[in-house]
């Protein structure tokens, strides 16, 4: 039970980190970074909540569409209309990537029950899915993106997302592994590591992609 709150919660953090850049790259703050972080905080925690306590699919999509949408009404220079646009584009993109993780996953095995078993199976499904969210929002942002757009950025921007579906094809091969083969404990707890700083630094790296373009453009 502790872990798969630890592994929801982490699922989450990653989906908060994956909205902050997002919204941060299409609007300027309205407040504080800190005040900012800590409506992110309050809002996902909230989610957790729902998450583990009620575990339905159309609440717990409704929640997060409703959190997303007053962070960026209420903390980014954002219209409400605007707003609810993009907090449901967030949602949808969300729900296509575990659709997109799913597809992918049963091209090689239609067994999951290795999910619910094993801590790296789940580590490596859940990096998948939320690098493909990456890759989804990457493109929207880009599409939505009141910055300039030549040739030169659209280049680039193809470039940067090389990098999640690069991690997401390590993710597939060690989900793979994970599933048809017995790893020692210590060693599913070394993957499901590596798996988190493999999807952090994916995060790391377009956070300061996306500062360096909105500085370059302003």
């Amino acid at each position: 039970v502790y872990v798969e709150l630890l592994m929801t919660a982490l699922v989450l953090l990653s989906e908060a980190f994956i909205v902050q850049s997002y919204c941060g790259y299409l609007f300027s703050n309205k407040s504080t970074k800190f005040k900012t972080a800590c409506a992110y905080l309050v809002g996902y925690v909230i989610l957790l909540i729902l998450a583990v306590f009620w575990g339905n699919l159309y609440v717990n999509a409704l929640s997060y569409t409703l959190v997303n949408l007053i962070i960026l009404y209420g903390f980014y220079v954002c219209g409400f209309v605007s707003a609810i646009f993009h907090s449901i584009v967030l949602t949808a993109l969300m729900c296509l990537s575990e659709v997109l993780c799913t597809v992918v996953i049963s091209l090689y095995t239609q067994d999951y029950s290795a999910y619910q078993t094993r801590v790296p199976v789940f580590a490596a499904l859940a990096v998948i899915s939320k690098l493909i969210y990456v890759l989804l929002c990457v493109i929207s942002a880009r599409a939505f993106s009141p910055h300039k757009s030549g040739t030169y950025e659209n280049k680039s921007m193809w470039k940067l997302c090389m990098l999640p579906l690069s991690s997401a094809f390590v993710a597939v091969v060690v989900a793979y592994i994970c599933i048809y083969g017995e790893l020692p404990m210590d060693l599913q707890i070394a993957v499901s590591i590596c798996l988190g700083v493999l999807f952090f630094a994916n995060i790391y790296t377009i956070r300061i992609y996306n500062n360096t373009e909105k500085v370059n453009y302003d």
